[in-house]
C-alpha cells in the first residue's frame, strides 16, 4: 500500500527526519541530495568516527542504509559494513524515526569498547555470498559457539540433528510461530470466507424467490388492472350515453314502425296506442337519462325518471284520433 504517491512527499518525508536530526544535536554534513555524513564521538572512550546515511528515493517506504569506516568492528555490522543487526532497522516502518536509530547505535558502540576502538583491525573478509542472500551481521548464531567441534561437525554431517538443532534456534522458533499464525489466520479468513459464500448463496436464492413473488404480484396487478379499466370504460359515463342513445334511437324506429303498420291497416287502434305509449315513454327516458348522465355524470342509484306525457300524433304524420270501437 502506498503512503506517498509522489517525489516531493518523498523529499518532505526526508526534509522532515534531517531537520529533526539536526533539532536534536547532531552535526550533519552533506554529501550529495541523497547522503549525508553524520559525525560521531563515544563519550566514554573517545572513539571517533562518521556514519553514513543514504537515504532512498522511496524513503521512508523503504529504509535508510547506516554505514560505517571499515575499520570499525561491532557486531551489527555487515561484511559490506552496513549496520544491518540494529533491531530498530530491522523493524523499519515509515513511522520509524532516523533519530531514535542513531541513538539505539551510538549506545550500543559506546557498551563495546574493545570492538569501537578507531584503530582495530579490519575485519576479516567474508565468505562469498550466494546469489539472493541478504547481508548478515557478524555472530547472528551465538548458539553454534556453544558447540563443541565433534558436536558441530555431527550436526553439520547429520540431517536430522542439523534439523533439530536448527528448529531450536530462537529466530527459527520466532519465524515459526509467526507463519503458524499467519495460518491460523488465513485458515479463520477462509472459514469466514466459506460462511459468507453459503449466505451469499442463501440470500440470493431468497432474492430470487422474492422476485418471483414480485413478477406474480406485477401479473395479477396488471390482469386487475385491465379488468379494472374495462370496466370503467363500460360503466363510465361515455359508454353508459352511447348506450342510452342506441335505446332511444330503438324506441324511435319501434314508433315510426307503428306509425306504419297504422296507415297500412295492419294494427288495431287500440294496440296502436299502447305501443305507442310504451315505446314513446322509452325514447324520452332513454334521452333524458343520456342528457343527465352526459352533463352531471352516473349517479349510483339515480331515480327513475318520470314517463313524460304521450305524443298528440306520430312523427311524420298528421293528427290522428282513433275511432272508437264498437263492443
Amino acid at each position: 500500500m502506498a503512503f506517498y504517491a509522489q517525489p516531493a512527499q518523498y523529499a518532505q518525508a526526508r526534509q522532515r527526519q534531517i531537520s529533526a536530526l539536526l533539532a536534536g544535536g547532531f552535526n550533519i554534513r552533506t554529501v550529495n541530495s541523497s547522503t549525508y555524513d553524520m559525525p560521531i564521538t563515544i563519550a566514554k572512550n573517545g572513539c571517533s568516527f562518521s556514519i553514513r546515511i543514504f537515504f532512498p528515493d522511496r524513503f521512508p517506504q523503504d529504509r535508510p542504509t547506516f554505514s560505517v569506516p571499515a575499520n570499525l568492528l561491532h557486531p551489527w555490522v555487515s561484511p559490506a559494513h552496513e549496520i544491518a543487526g540494529s533491531p530498530k532497522i530491522q523493524q523499519w516502518s515509515i513511522h520509524s524515526d532516523v533519530t531514535l536509530v542513531l541513538r539505539e547505535i551510538i549506545a550500543n558502540y559506546a557498551a563495546l569498547d574493545a570492538a569501537s576502538a578507531p584503530d582495530a583491525p579490519f575485519p576479516a573478509p567474508a565468505p562469498a555470498a550466494r546469489a539472493g542472500d541478504p547481508a548478515r551481521p557478524a555472530e547472528r548464531l551465538p548458539e553454534i559457539q556453544s558447540l563443541g567441534a565433534s558436536e558441530l561437525q555431527h550436526t553439520l554431517s547429520n540431517e536430522e540433528s542439523f534439523e533439530a538443532f536448527f528448529s531450536s534456534l530462537d529466530y527459527v522458533r520466532s519465524a515459526q510461530r509467526v507463519i503458524d499464525d499467519g495460518r491460523a489466520t488465513c485458515r479463520q479468513l477462509a472459514d469466514k470466507n466459506l460462511q459468507a459464500e453459503e449466505a451469499a448463496k442463501a440470500l440470493e436464492q431468497e432474492v430470487a424467490r422474492l422476485r418471483e413473488a414480485q413478477d406474480a404480484q406485477k401479473r395479477a396487478f396488471a390482469e386487475q388492472s385491465a379488468l379494472y379499466t374495462a370496466a370503467v370504460e363500460k360503466l363510465g359515463p361515455a359508454h353508459l350515453v352511447s348506450r342510452l342513445q342506441a335505446q332511444g334511437h330503438e324506441a324511435e324506429g319501434a314508433c315510426k314502425r307503428l306509425a306504419q303498420q297504422l296507415r297500412d291497416h295492419e294494427i288495431q287502434d287500440k294496440q296502436f296506442m299502447r305501443q305507442y305509449i310504451d315505446s314513446r315513454t322509452a325514447f324520452y327516458r332513454s334521452a333524458a337519462l343520456a342528457q343527465r348522465v352526459a352533463t352531471e355524470g352516473p349517479r349510483p342509484a339515480p331515480a327513475p325518471p318520470v314517463a313524460p306525457a304521450p305524443p298528440t300524433n306520430p312523427p311524420g304524420m298528421p293528427f290522428m284520433m282513433p275511432a272508437p270501437m264498437s263492443m
